[in-house]
């Protein structure tokens, strides 16, 4: 039983060169990540759910080692056992996934091309934010005096 556990929890969450490499192609070309998705080159890449549980893994440490801030921006929840944010983290992945399809009706995508690109870029973007955020926690800079001193320079 042991070793069934542990070969699931070692092949889903296993981040090795792919994961970097993935994370540097999301980057650099994403249109090339979602359209290798959309026709069916899955083997080379995350999936889009496996993408955004590593982003909520990535949230969450970043909430652990700020003490649930994000970008030094203190995030407080009635209930201290799910944080507000996952939730709407959660919701609104949908709610994106239906906007681009009405906004991008003419590119003849389905629901779900639509969900796969929101998952990926969403879960882009929060481990971006996520790492940033935990640098920003650890160094206690408040966020605006950090990016003025970014775009004065």
């Amino acid at each position: 039983m042991f070793t069934v556990g542990h070969d699931f929890l070692d092949n889903f969450f296993a981040l090795d060169n792919s994961f970097i490499s993935q994370l540097k192609w999301m980057l650099l070309d994403p249109k090339r990540v979602v359209q290798d998705y959309w026709n069916g080159y899955r083997k080379f890449y995350f999936s889009p759910v496996r993408f955004l549980l590593i982003a909520t893994i990535f949230l969450g440490f970043n909430f652990l080692i700020t003490g649930n801030k994000f970008l030094n921006i203190s995030i407080s929840s009635s209930d201290d056992f799910v944080p507000l944010t996952l939730v709407t983290f959660f919701l609104f992945t949908p709610l994106f996934s239906i906007s681009s399809r009405l906004t991008f009706w003419k590119f003849k995508k389905n629901n779900y091309e639509h969900l796969v690109m929101n998952l990926y870029t969403i879960s882009l973007w929060t481990i971006f934010f996520s790492l940033f955020s935990a640098v920003l926690g650890l160094l206690e800079l408040p966020f605006f005096i950090f990016w003025s001193c970014l775009t004065l320079s």
